[in-house]
């Protein structure tokens, strides 16, 4: 049997779950993702855990948010008042935004909150201060 090692390509299946069972991304349905490992394709934490398994094999692992996404940053969520915002009528929580400051940088914002008045807008990715699990399976070792 052959493990993957660096260099190798592989060729694998996941499932992300959250802590409340949902699943936030996953491989079902489509075909099994390839990547040679080594290469940076893949996030450092997902290729360690990548690293010795032989076709076949499967394995549980939990990823703690300060090592996924992060915290969630406080710094990031704001109240900006409704007539700054320039919409197409259509402002709902949930709403994806892209807001520029000043310097010019970008910012993918979410709306989470309404009033008349104002929208609060949160900067964090998604999944930021979320802890999760990934089921893996390695499908191929070339």
């Amino acid at each position: 049997m052959t493990h993957a090692g660096p260099g190798s390509t592989v060729r694998f299946n996941y499932v992300g779950r959250l802590d409340d069972g949902s699943t936030f991304d996953s491989t079902d349905g489509a075909p099994p993702i390839e990547a040679v490992l080594g290469d940076g394709s893949l996030v450092p934490m997902l290729e360690n855990e990548l690293l010795g398994m032989t076709a076949g094999d499967r394995k549980t692992f939990r990823v703690p948010a300060e090592e996924a996404f992060g915290p969630k940053r406080q710094d990031l969520v704001c109240a900006v008042p409704r007539d700054r915002i320039r919409s197409n009528g259509n402002l709902q929580v949930g709403s994806h935004l892209t807001m520029t400051d000043s310097g010019g940088n970008s910012t993918r914002m979410v709306v989470t909150e309404l009033t008349e008045t104002s929208a609060t807008l949160d900067g964090n990715h998604p999944l930021a201060g979320q802890d999760l699990t990934i089921d893996l399976e390695l499908v191929e070792v070339k």
